[in-house]
């Protein structure tokens, strides 16, 4: 199954950890992902002809890895909507994992220290759940269990009526949300079957 962020393909793992990024609140755009040989020939040749420092193209090539998951990203490092590529290093940071800008030159050119193990583990200890739903969904989520908790009022009531119709408004969104986000079709029918569960529970 093919995965993508911003329609930039990327290994499963780096998606998991990418999306979970993304729905904490980190706005950054990826510019690239996992790239194919023929695309890194091009680049090879414009670095020939004088342009961008291009590695060489073969199946170790950073942005290539055939067989691994741990390929280099390029995440947009400046931009008026968005936080940028040390907006992700630091969000990873927090959660122990290091991000690291190997190519001088190239703030944007990201790589995960410790390889594949390390990517591996990091997208392990992300649960589904915060893959399928973003921050506000989770607040709204959990404001809604936290009040059918509680002891019935006509306040309750109401809150929990505003709260669903929060709820409505994911659903309706789901398509130009999953599209943003770059989720595939099992993580889309998994958050609009799970929204739909809250909603009617």
């Amino acid at each position: 199954m093919a995965y993508s962020i911003d329609g930039n393909p990327v290994s499963r793992e780096w998606y998991i950890v990418l999306s979970a990024c993304r729905n904490d609140g980190i706005r950054f755009h990826l510019n690239e992902g996992r790239r194919a040989i023929k695309q890194q020939w091009k680049f090879w040749r414009l670095y020939r002809s004088g342009g961008n420092l291009a590695a060489y193209p073969s199946p170790t090539a950073p942005h290539i890895r055939v067989g691994r998951i741990d390929h280099a990203l390029d995440v947009e490092s400046t931009g008026r909507k968005s936080d940028g590529v040390d907006a992700v290093i630091s969000w990873a940071a927090r959660r122990g994992v290091r991000l690291v800008k190997t190519v001088q030159g190239e703030a944007w050119h990201i790589e995960i220290a410790g390889g594949g193990k390390a990517l591996r583990r990091f997208s392990r200890r992300i649960t589904p759940a915060k893959i399928a739903f973003s921050r506000p969904e989770r607040r709204t989520i959990n404001l809604i269990r936290g009040l059918r908790s509680k002891k019935s009022t006509v306040a309750r009531r109401a809150a929990i009526r505003a709260a669903k119709g929060t709820i409505q408004g994911y659903r309706a969104g789901i398509r130009s949300t999953a599209k943003r986000g770059g989720w595939n079709k099992n993580d889309r029918k998994r958050r609009y079957k799970a929204l739909g569960e809250i909603y009617n529970g």
